[in-house]
């Protein structure tokens, strides 16, 4: 919107006229972004499951990646992505739940949400014991607590409160999953949700955008976890912002760190 103003909007002075003249050009260069999705960001389970609706003529045609022989041919090859969309590249300003999908690997992803879940029970004091035993995990812990505490103000016993409350009450499948399939997918589902809370404030075009650069069962779940939290409270955002860009951080960190090597890497992912 502020690109179209800029761009139409009067400008009788150089200055002026070379900012609308900039603006018109981005919004020239968004617009032929938004208009096909970008098939090498799209992550392949979601062509996969384009073809599912086709027919196994189109299937066939579109993984022989051969040219089109006749008019019917063409419209299939160009109407088979209909239902993904376009965008224009991640920027730096954007919110950090938007960069956390369009400017990861899936494995970067899940290493992201397993430590906004150690952050969140951190937070929370660990009240089930998830970090115990798990020196690596716990000295995670630690960081993130004194990085919210400082934040958050370490006399400041509400966002515990609220966070150990959260714990117990996220989707009961998290619940589940710390008892059945061990502390560590229970961690990526508290990241999860704390990833869900931020997506459900963002643009909805962006975020749907944003959900084709991970495995469709994952953006699959994400949707599930959104439309159960469509509204979330301002102070509840701020923290589950605040917990995902301390564990955007200490990913940064660790992986800029020279110890961070595969043992190292492995413990993260270790149960």
């Amino acid at each position: 919107m502020r690109l179209s103003a800029l761009a139409w909007g009067p400008s009788g002075m150089d200055a002026g006229r070379e900012r609308a003249a900039s603006a018109l050009r981005r919004l020239r260069a968004a617009h032929r972004a938004q208009a096909r999705p970008d098939l090498g960001r799209v992550h392949p389970s979601w062509l996969e499951r384009a073809l599912q609706d086709e027919s196994p003529s189109v299937r066939r045609l579109v993984r022989d990646g051969g040219p089109a022989r006749s008019e019917a041919a063409a419209w299939a090859l160009a109407l088979w992505t209909e239902r993904l969309v376009g965008g224009e590249p991640p920027d730096p300003s954007e919110p950090a739940a938007i960069l956390a999908l369009a400017g990861l690997p899936p494995s970067g992803l899940y290493r992201l949400v397993v430590l906004a879940g150690i952050a969140k029970v951190a937070l929370a004091g660990d009240p089930r014991g998830m970090l115990a035993g798990r020196p690596a995990w716990a000295a995670r812990g630690d960081w993130f607590a004194s990085r919210l505490g400082g934040a958050l103000g370490e006399g400041e016993g509400r966002p515990r409160a609220w966070a150990a409350r959260d714990i117990e009450a996220s989707p009961r499948a998290a619940a589940r999953t710390v008892a059945e399939a061990g502390p560590r997918r229970g961690l990526a589902s508290l990241g999860l949700v704390t990833l869900a809370r931020l997506l459900s404030a963002c643009d909805p075009h962006r975020v749907r955008w944003a959900l084709q650069h991970v495995p469709y069962p994952v953006a699959k779940r994400l949707r599930g976890l959104m439309a159960a939290s469509p509204e979330v409270a301002a102070g509840v955002r701020d923290i589950e912002t605040l917990i995902l860009e301390s564990a955007r951080e200490r990913s940064a960190q660790e992986q800029a760190r020279p110890s961070a090597g595969p043992r190292h890497q492995g413990e993260l992912h270790a149960d």
